[in-house]
């Protein structure tokens, strides 16, 4: 059994509304992507670089929150509902994909947030989850520049 199928939903979940929270900024900043990943576990690597940064989200400053692997990578899909039909959901930036690193900010308190999970038929289902974050993605692009290329 892989590392992910040992992880509870409840906890995932949680730990993805915050994701969101974090990458979307402050309060103020805040934009929805509706776009769809696919989320691949990537080989054992070293620990990164940077071991804790600051980071600030619609809850406030979250300090020295401790940045302890690489875990997932995110590659950005189109989304046809198939049951039932629905209407293409193209890739909106084909050169935005994620890093995901495990975080530790269990010191840092626990927070309420809401979810909606999307993939319902008729009444959307909502949840009200308290946790602490557990996961920073981290805008990776996949477009890596040559001498003399203009970029995408």
């Amino acid at each position: 059994m892989t590392r992910v199928a040992r992880r509870a939903v409840l906890p995932l979940a949680c730990a993805v509304a915050f994701a969101g929270l974090l990458l979307g900024g402050a309060a103020h900043a805040q934009i929805f992507d509706p776009q769809p990943y696919l989320v691949y576990e990537v080989p054992p690597a070293p620990p990164p670089a940077i071991l804790a940064v600051d980071l600030e989200d619609q809850f406030g400053l979250w300090r020295e929150v401790g940045v302890l692997e690489r875990w997932f990578h995110m590659n950005p899909v189109e989304k046809i509902p198939i049951s039932p039909p629905g209407v293409l959901e193209p890739i909106t930036d084909p050169f935005l994909h994620y890093r995901w690193y495990i975080i530790d900010a269990q010191s840092q308190g626990m927070k309420t947030v809401q979810v909606t999970n999307q993939f319902t038929l008729g009444e959307e289902q909502r949840w009200e989850i308290t946790c602490h974050p557990e996961f920073l993605l981290a805008p990776a692009s996949k477009f890596f520049p040559g001498p003399g290329d203009p970029g995408p």
